[in-house]
């Protein structure tokens, strides 16, 4: 008697522990099943246009050339120009000075479009500030130091000094480079202060 039950009380424990795999494993079952539909279905698409590409490209088929770019007037009234403003190409850079992509530009390719295209009159070249003040917190101001020394005619050392300190760009420091490039120091403090030419 005490065999019969330990044996049913096994077979109802077996059961009970049986019915809710079996039902999670039907349920699995069913998101594989999903799954695997998907995947073929994608597949097909994939399989289709493979075929398309091949067809086009047995066809000897090529995509429609784009346009040539057209001519663009750029409007350079009031902006701070590197070399002949009657250049017949113009580069305008829209940068940031505390951004490091923008700062090897600078180190490593201004030199050399310099060089070669602004020193030789081919090339007129504008910077145009263009702070990302989310992530650089101090390009605004360094953008507004060197509007500011723009009006003492000494923008482009300030934007040289700004791009080869662009770790030190605190207020502070935006002082000492005006200093450094001979700048009236009493009007620029008061040009950052009162948040000089906006960039």
């Amino acid at each position: 008697m005490m065999n019969r039950v330990i044996f049913s009380f096994l077979g109802f424990f077996v059961l009970a522990t049986f019915v809710p795999f079996a039902a999670r494993a039907a349920d699995d079952m069913k998101v594989i099943r999903g799954e695997i539909e998907a995947l073929k279905k994608g597949q097909q698409a994939i399989q289709r246009q493979l075929g398309e590409i091949q067809r086009l490209l047995r066809s000897g088929k090529r995509a429609a050339r784009p346009a040539p770019p057209k001519n663009v007037v750029v409007k350079v009234t009031g902006e701070f120009i590197k070399g002949d403003v009657n250049a017949p190409v113009t580069v305008v850079e829209y940068s940031d000075f505390e951004c490091p992509f923008c700062s090897r530009f600078f180190r490593q390719s201004l030199p050399e479009l310099e060089k070669n295209y602004i020193k030789t009159g081919k090339v007129k070249f504008i910077y145009k500030d263009f702070p990302l003040v989310r992530i650089h917190k101090k390009a605004f101001k360094a953008a507004e130091a060197s509007q500011c020394a723009g009006d003492q005619g000494k923008y482009w050392e300030m934007h040289d000094t700004l791009f080869k300190n662009t770790r030190a760009l605190a207020e502070k420091n935006l002082h000492a480079y005006a200093k450094t490039i001979g700048l009236d120091e009493a009007k620029f403090k008061a040009c950052l202060d009162g948040g000089g030419k906006k960039p």
